[in-house]
């Protein structure tokens, strides 16, 4: 798994598979002094319990969480969690190029 941090934006790359993943990510979050957290996962369809609950800190502490996935497996799981809206999922689209 990679993490890409630039300003207020997270973006994780690769199955988020271990204990330290998911505290890189935690620490990551809490890194961000901005107000909006932006964070995207492309390749995960699985999200570890201490993440939602670290997005779910920082919407207490006033920020707002903006959760992109590509994953239908995590969509649907953030919207059975009914998160949907607390956390303003959004589906990240794969580019296609025309040439």
């Amino acid at each position: 798994m990679e993490i890409k941090k630039n300003e207020n934006t997270i973006e994780v790359f690769g199955t988020i598979k271990t204990i330290e993943n998911a505290e890189s990510i935690i620490e990551a979050i809490k890194s961000i002094p901005d107000d909006v957290i932006k964070i995207k996962i492309y390749d995960s369809y699985v999200i570890p319990s201490s993440i939602i609950g670290a997005l779910l800190r920082a919407i207490d502490n006033g920020k707002k969480v903006i959760l992109g996935v590509k994953s239908n497996l995590l969509e649907e799981l953030i919207k059975d969690l009914n998160l949907d809206k607390v956390f303003n999922l959004y589906r990240l689209w794969k580019k296609i190029f025309y040439f």
